[in-house]
This record gives C-alpha cells, sequence and structure tokens, in this order.
C-alpha cells in the first residue's frame, strides 16, 4: 500500500472547501483520504480552507455581537469598549498601546507607575482601530456571506457545548 497521489489531495481540498468550518468535518475527511500525518493536513488546510485567519474572524464576531445587542453604537465606540480583547486579536500588545493623554495623565498619578514614559507606549490606539476597521471591512463588508456562515456554525457549537441542566443546579 502506498502512498495516495498529490492530485487525490487536490481533489480533496476542491471538494471540501465548504465543509472547513468544524475540526470534525476536516477530521472524517483526512482520515477518508489518507491524509493522517499533521504536516499533511495542516498544509491541506492552510493551502485550501476559505477560512485563512481565525483572527480576523473573531474580530469581527466581537464587533458584529456588540452591534446587535447595541445598536446605536458607532464601530468606534465598540472598539474603544473591547479594545483590549480586540487588539490581542490583532496581534497588538495591549500593554503597549497610548489611549489618549488623558489617560497618560491618569496613569502618571498613580503611585505605581510614576516612572512611565510616552516610548513606553508606541501604538496609537486609534491606528489599532484603523487597523480593525480594514479586517471589519474585508471580511464583514466584503465577503459577508463566509463570515455569516462562520458566525452561525460557532453559534450552533457554542449552544451544544452548553450543558442543558445548568438551570438545575
Amino acid at each position: 500500500m502506498g502512498r495516495k497521489s498529490e492530485t487525490r489531495a487536490g481533489i480533496l481540498a476542491t471538494r471540501a472547501a465548504k465543509k472547513f468550518f468544524r475540526y470534525e468535518n476536516i477530521k472524517d475527511i483526512a482520515k477518508h483520504y489518507g491524509l493522517y500525518s499533521f504536516e499533511e493536513l495542516h498544509n491541506l488546510i492552510k493551502n485550501h480552507s476559505p477560512i485563512k485567519d481565525d483572527s480576523s474572524f473573531i474580530i469581527c464576531d466581537l464587533i458584529y455581537v456588540n452591534q446587535k445587542h447595541s445598536p446605536k453604537k458607532s464601530f468606534h465606540a465598540i472598539c474603544v469598549d473591547n479594545l483590549e480583547p480586540l487588539a490581542l486579536f490583532a496581534g497588538y500588545d495591549p500593554g503597549k498601546i497610548f489611549y489618549g493623554e488623558a489617560w497618560f495623565q491618569n496613569e502618571r498619578k498613580k503611585k505605581e507607575r510614576k516612572n512611565i514614559k510616552r516610548s513606553d507606549f508606541p501604538i496609537q490606539y486609534v491606528k489599532v482601530i484603523d487597523a480593525l476597521r480594514l479586517r471589519w471591512q474585508r471580511l464583514f463588508v466584503e465577503k459577508n456571506k463566509i463570515f455569516m456562515a462562520w458566525h452561525k456554525q460557532q453559534s450552533k457549537n457554542y449552544l451544544r457545548a452548553i450543558p442543558l441542566s445548568v438551570g438545575k443546579l
């Protein structure tokens, strides 16, 4: 028994492109076509999956859920309220973000932070929000169907993970 040919991996990728939203689907498809090593499976997902970067989906999901809960809030206000987790998913260190002059002066007044400098915070929070806006534009506005399918699938998985007997405790 030899290894499956490279063309089968290509066929597998094109047939399964729509099923890459859940790990169970990927695992079943990979077993069916004989891809058992982690490297083969990782390369297959990386090359052919419509979801290239989970962090963009998570960022858009956080913003989307906040917009659903408070529709009158602007994009900027939602980002400011949730800047730390959004910055983490965008790849920024929240400890290095400069949140404005009033925040900086307030931080300086604290006893344990008297020796801070502006150079300790090289990233402006407005630039982080601009980067988040670009990701939002790219995924939620331009590829809305992909995002909504991912969101719907994640919502189903989340609801399945919640035990039904929580209220009976």
